[in-house]
């Protein structure tokens, strides 16, 4: 056993999804970036007009409440697309810190979200707001106001080609388990080291000065159902925890936090053969390899 990289057509065909599991949080209002600035991991200052960027909510300890895609709509219109399972929690966790900002949270319920993978022009052309998700992926969200008249595939295929290319979200069962570097926001560009005070800045800022992440978000192909906070174990080994995963044809492809010190013993002992569990290096690159 050793870590493979994942080729697949998949990757290649173009389509698009209505999305049903993602929904928009909006935040309004004069104070609105500066809030946004103290609690997201992402510098929302910086942000211009209609673009985006990836970013985590985290609690006091570090520990991710919600990852979310912060779209710049206006200059004190924000839209937050996160999963709709964490809609009520993420609402819930912001409200505590309003206060007296001017800035006010609601769904956007009259937004729909389309996913757009390695998409044409002619398809793009139609969203006059759109974000691309990673610079390794050639995955979109386009907004709408009104459903559109075009060709839908299945959400299952978006939420396939998102996990192949390893980009994690936090959802009910991972709830405040993880560091935002354990699930590559760093090199997914999701956290500003240069921003300032944010809350859960000082443990995501320790863990990268000391040098090396010791738990990182990997893709796995198993021959049986891992789902949302599972443990996964090796030979009384406890290696992970699955964060988000799909059924496709006879497998299941799921994104996982694994330690890597422990992952590198496994494959250099031999100990993956008949586990039915293939483990694929990201398809951007990572500071340590295992």
């Amino acid at each position: 056993m050793h870590m493979h990289n994942f080729h697949s057509d998949l990757l290649e065909s173009s389509g698009q999804a209505l999305l049903k599991n993602s929904t928009i949080l909006q935040a309004e209002g004069a104070d609105a970036a500066t809030f946004l600035q103290g609690q997201f991991s992402q510098n929302i200052i910086n942000l211009a007009d209609k673009s985006a960027c990836f970013a985590g909510l985290s609690n006091p300890k570090g520990r991710l409440i919600v990852s979310a895609y912060i779209y710049k709509k206006s200059k004190d219109l924000f839209w937050l697309v996160i999963p709709s399972s964490m809609l009520d929690e993420s609402l819930k966790h912001l409200s505590k810190y309003v206060m007296r900002s001017k800035v006010k949270f609601s769904h956007a319920q009259e937004i729909y979200l389309y996913g757009l993978w390695n998409s044409t022009t002619e398809n793009q052309s139609v969203f006059e707001d759109q974000f691309n998700l990673a610079k390794h992926a050639n995955l979109s969200i386009g907004f709408s106001d009104k459903t559109l008249n075009i060709d839908l595939d299945d959400e299952a295929h978006w939420t396939l080609l998102k996990i192949l290319n390893v980009i994690p979200e936090v959802n009910p069962q991972t709830q405040e388990h993880f560091v935002a570097q354990m699930l590559n926001m760093d090199v997914l560009e999701g956290i500003s080291f240069n921003k300032g005070c944010y809350t859960g800045q000082e443990i995501i800022a320790r863990m990268q000065h000391l040098g090396r992440i010791k738990r990182r978000t990997l893709l796995i192909k198993s021959q049986t159902e891992l789902s949302p906070g599972e443990k996964i174990s090796l030979k009384e080994t406890s290696l992970g925890e699955v964060i988000n995963y799909i059924k496709f044809q006879e497998n299941f492809f799921c994104l996982a936090v694994i330690q890597l010190d422990k992952l590198k013993k496994i494959v250099l002992a031999k100990e993956f053969e008949d586990t039915g569990l293939t483990i694929y290096n990201p398809p951007y690159a990572l500071e340590q390899k295992t």
